[in-house]
């Protein structure tokens, strides 16, 4: 008969993330925390055959800025300066946001946000009764 894999799933250890080399988190995953990270693998005896990240993400959101105060001054500096050093108060090592305008990306590209390929997506996770 056809050979059935013998699949497993559990928490990846820390210490085994470094056997995520040749998956999507491959460059991820240096960079999480592992106080607000989990990775969920499936294997196949001792190979890992799927990988998701289960991260907690601080969202930053509501950029504004008055008009008679946009692209004149450093009010925008001090705002970012003041947002990172709130994150870092909070033991926060990096936050997510998104940009629905041009201007927004170039701000992001400008202070060295990373772009994170792909569509964003609420994923809900209440299990099914």
């Amino acid at each position: 008969g056809r050979f059935k894999p013998m699949l497993t799933t559990r928490l990846l250890p820390l210490a085994d993330w470094p056997r995520l080399t040749g998956t999507e988190l491959e460059s991820v995953w240096p960079i999480l925390d592992p106080a607000r990270a989990q990775i969920v693998v499936v294997e196949d005896g001792d190979q890992i055959v799927a990988c998701w990240a289960l991260i907690d993400v601080a969202h930053v959101e509501g950029l504004w800025i008055a008009p008679a105060h946009r692209k004149r001054g450093r009010v925008l500096a001090h705002l970012i300066r003041a947002a990172r050093a709130a994150a870092q108060a909070r033991g926060i090592r990096a936050v997510g946001t998104t940009a629905c305008s041009a201007e927004v990306r170039g701000l992001l590209d400008h202070y060295g946000a990373v772009r994170v390929p792909g569509d964003s997506y609420v994923f809900p996770v209440e299990l099914e009764a």
